[in-house]
């Protein structure tokens, strides 16, 4: 599934939410659930291995449907990546911004930025 980049979360003048504020946000949120471990092979071993996704990677879910992603920036920035599938931007952008205002962080659409 393609998804385009909608945005950022970026920490606002005085926040005092971090990436452990973001990783309980996930479990606390209706719409957001982890990303699962993904089943591949171990290129060393050739065998069977769970690749678990990093902690701070969520999934945005409407109906039980992942339709967006939410995952920290890796270059470890206080902010956070916002993808969407293009079907359901308006979806993703609220829960994006529902999502920084939790934190006390601003969403920024990437139109913006």
């Amino acid at each position: 599934m393609h998804m385009d980049l909608l945005g950022t979360i970026e920490a606002a003048d005085g926040a005092t939410a971090g990436r452990n504020e973001w990783i309980a946000l996930i479990g606390a949120h209706s719409s957001l659930a982890p990303v699962p471990p993904r089943r591949g092979i171990n290129p060393f071993t050739k065998e069977p291995h769970n690749y678990a996704a990093a902690p701070d990677s969520a999934r945005i879910l409407l109906d039980g449907v992942e339709v967006g992603a939410i995952h920290w920036a890796q270059d470890q920035s206080n902010r956070l990546l916002v993808r969407s599938v293009a079907a359901v931007v308006t979806h993703v952008n609220l829960i994006a911004q529902e999502a920084a205002s939790r934190l006390g962080w601003r969403f920024v659409n990437g139109s913006d930025a």
